[in-house]
């Protein structure tokens, strides 16, 4: 008890809040920064758990018996009692909590032999795989939100194709974000690409895509991983640029829902700069655009601007869509081969979304754009106000 001394009521209260504060910040970092990357969700669960059970044992000890009561066990009789049932409910604890597999099929909807996963930490990917009757298909989450799929062919593949595709001649490309792959698959079926940089802050992504691959041997991701053009970097993709020259081709990120956390990163006009100032001469930047308020803010950033359904192509250059130019690049039976190798339709889906761009230069007016996300308010990101978009996400 606290207030068992009035003459000393207010120190006692003063070092309990103390010890509560204090207790709570050195439990939040012991488990945020040593339990949760030494034992893994799961297991730092079974810990937190068990030591809960240490207050019942100080709950059992300090119970005293009322006077006069008749033949009470001694003290250490119930501390003994106590530990023997603290001992029996960590076991119970051990053997029925769930382990990781368990743990995280339970809360992705399926069962443990449908999911890979991989969880350090920079944060947590889970690979949920449907059977189908032929190849299966694999929702890719990470951090328990559904991010991309398997097999390719959607709007992932078009957002790393359609720049690969339409830049003259492209030679080093960077990408943010590799998900399932498909839009880092999609980019490297241009063949005088020299280098991919994929840049993933999600360490165990590239893990648990190997690790599929070695069960569900898909043709796009087999080709995807045995790529030597590829590097994948694990890291912070707009620090990465920040830190890198203006040596890119082609500069993208992989379609990220504009509600994510931290998704404003890669949304907002300071991002979009950015991306401009590290692209070679005709360079292209390409973006998912799944908000009118990302079309503005990247339509402000950049000079030239291609807009086709859901996807934005940016440069400091004129954009020249030759078509003639892209059927020819894509005829090369390179070309054809590696998209057969996924089963995507390449002339299907260029025609789709190169039925009828939307042209921006220099002389648009912007001014009358100025719903649009900034790095200190991603209204995107917040879920504030108006968001959606006219412009056909098609994800």
């Amino acid at each position: 008890m606290v207030q068992t001394d009035l003459d000393r009521l207010g120190r006692r209260v003063g070092l309990l809040l103390v010890a509560n504060v204090g207790g709570s910040v050195l439990g939040t970092v012991f488990t945020g920064w040593v339990l949760l990357n030494v034992l893994g969700t799961a297991d730092t669960l079974k810990v937190l758990t068990a030591l809960s059970l240490v207050f019942a044992l100080l709950a059992i000890g300090l119970v005293r018996p009322a006077d006069g009561a008749m033949a009470r066990p001694t003290r250490s009789v119930r501390a003994g009692m106590g530990a023997a049932a603290i001992a029996v409910a960590l076991v119970m604890i051990l053997v029925l909590m769930p382990n990781a597999g368990r743990l995280w099929a339970r809360l992705h909807g399926t069962t443990a032999d449908r999911i890979v996963h991989g969880e350090d930490a920079s944060g947590l990917s889970v690979l949920r795989v449907e059977p189908a009757s032929s190849q299966p298909r694999t929702t890719v989450f990470v951090n328990g939100l559904g991010q991309s799929m398997m097999p390719y062919g959607e709007v992932h593949t078009a957002l790393g194709m359609l720049p690969a595709f339409v830049h003259p001649d492209p030679k080093q490309v960077a990408i943010i974000g590799l998900g399932s792959g498909d839009t880092v698959y999609g980019a490297a079926g241009r063949p005088e690409i020299e280098r991919i940089t994929c840049i993933e802050i999600i360490r165990s992504q590239l893990d648990t895509l190997r690790e599929l691959s070695a069960v569900h041997p898909y043709g796009g991701l087999l080709s995807l991983l045995k790529d030597p053009r590829i590097e994948y970097v694990a890291g912070d993709g707009r620090i990465y640029l920040m830190h890198s020259p203006p040596t890119f081709d082609i500069i993208e990120a992989d379609a990220l829902r504009p509600s994510s956390a931290y998704s404003g990163n890669l949304y907002s006009d300071a991002y979009f700069r950015l991306v401009r100032d590290r692209l070679r001469p005709r360079g292209l930047a390409a973006t998912w655009a799944p908000t009118a308020r990302v079309h503005n803010g990247f339509i402000r950033a950049f000079p030239y601007v291609v807009s086709v359904p859901g996807i934005l192509l940016g440069s400091n250059d004129p954009i020249e869509i030759d078509r003639e130019a892209i059927a020819s690049r894509l005829a090369d039976p390179r070309v054809r081969d590696h998209y057969g190798r996924a089963g995507v339709n390449v002339d299907q889906l260029v025609s789709e979304y190169l039925a009828a761009p939307a042209l921006y230069g220099p002389d648009f007016d912007r001014r009358a754009l100025e719903d649009f996300n900034t790095d200190l308010f991603p209204k995107d990101e917040y879920e504030l106000g108006a968001r959606g978009s006219a412009f056909g996400s098609r994800r």
